[in-house]
């Protein structure tokens, strides 16, 4: 009897130290989120709601006024360094504070990780995804992938291509016909596609078509491990376009794939916020699914940032990567106000 009791004592235990852990492992999920990331340490906004002291610095550098809230930092940098509705990144240019402040300005943006590469690693993806852009920096992003894939530094399983319905900008659509040359009217007639019509989504195939090695085509077949995305979900205002995270959330409701690992190259300053919109979108998604035992994770590089760009362009992406950190975080309910 004293044996079973000792037993019995020993499974109530045992029964509380396993709900214990259960609720711990839980808790951890839910403060700091189902996916896991290389990039989970670059970050804005921080653990215990502090924002980062570098961008607190780059503000009073720039001579932008907030209250000290994140709240009022994200308004702040949203009404002062995003670009006007209608405006491209290239159309940017820099103010004279601009110039005289670039020096400072570019050595608190390193100190952010918005400049400087962060190299390649050895990855064994289950998911190559390939972010949509203007023509040549796609070009650039898929020709990083060919290298590293054609080197043997990066397996995947699926790759992803990510793009709209974006209508193209005149020197892309040059620059597609110049390459095609007469076979233009072949790839407009695959598309059933006039050439005024061709969007970022086409984009992404005409690089597929023209620059995938004969080895990836042989390997990765459309409907089967190759996903070509055209995401019809477009912001309203002047720049009509889906976004990052709409495309990302359009391969996710089509194709339900399953939780595995991702991999991108995506360049400098863009590639932090990307990071986040797909860890955003990929923790939503991961909440509907059935199976709480496996996870999608991230891991990423990104080539430096381009020495020419302009503090303009910087402080127009620094703020819609602090807007997108803040929604994450908002979603996971971690450095909050």
């Amino acid at each position: 009897m004293k044996n079973k009791v000792k037993h019995l004592g020993l499974y109530v235990a045992l029964s509380s130290v396993i709900a214990f852990a259960g609720a711990a492992k839980q808790a951890t999920k839910s403060s700091v989120g189902l996916v896991q990331s290389s990039l989970s340490d670059i970050n804005l906004i921080k653990q215990d709601g502090q924002v980062d002291d570098s961008l607190l610095k780059l503000l009073k550098l720039v001579g932008i006024k907030h209250e000290g809230t994140i709240e009022s930092i994200n308004t702040a940098m949203q009404a002062n360094f995003l670009r006007k509705p209608g405006e491209e990144r290239w159309h940017l240019s820099d103010s004279d504070q601009d110039e005289k402040s670039r020096a400072s300005a570019l050595a608190l943006l390193k100190k952010m990780s918005m400049v400087d590469e962060i190299s390649h690693t050895k990855a064994n993806a289950d998911y190559f995804l390939v972010f949509g852009g203007i023509l040549p920096r796609i070009e650039q992003r898929f020709k990083d992938f060919v290298v590293q894939y054609s080197q043997g530094t990066l397996h995947c399983q699926n790759i992803v291509l990510l793009g709209g319905v974006r209508k193209l900008q005149a020197n892309e659509l040059i620059s597609i016909k110049k390459r095609l040359g007469t076979s233009l009217s072949h790839f407009l007639t695959r598309l059933h596609k006039e050439e005024e019509e061709l969007t970022e989504a086409d984009v992404l195939r005409f690089i597929w078509d023209t620059q995938a090695t004969p080895a990836l085509k042989l390997h990765f077949k459309e409907g089967k491990n190759l996903f070509l995305i055209n995401s019809t979900a477009t912001t309203q205002g002047t720049n009509n376009r889906p976004t990052t995270g709409s495309t990302i959330e359009t391969w996710l409701r089509d194709f339900r794939p399953r939780p595995g690992s991702c991999h991108a190259n995506v360049e400098k300053p863009y590639g932090i916020r990307m990071e986040k919109a797909l860890r955003l979108c990929l923790e939503k998604y991961s909440r509907q699914l059935a199976d709480d035992n496996t996870n999608f994770s991230i891991t990423w590089n990104s080539p430096a940032a381009d020495g020419n760009l302009s503090l303009a362009v910087y402080k127009d992406e620094l703020a819609r990567t602090f807007y997108q950190e803040y929604a994450l975080k908002r979603f996971l309910g971690v450095g909050l106000d």
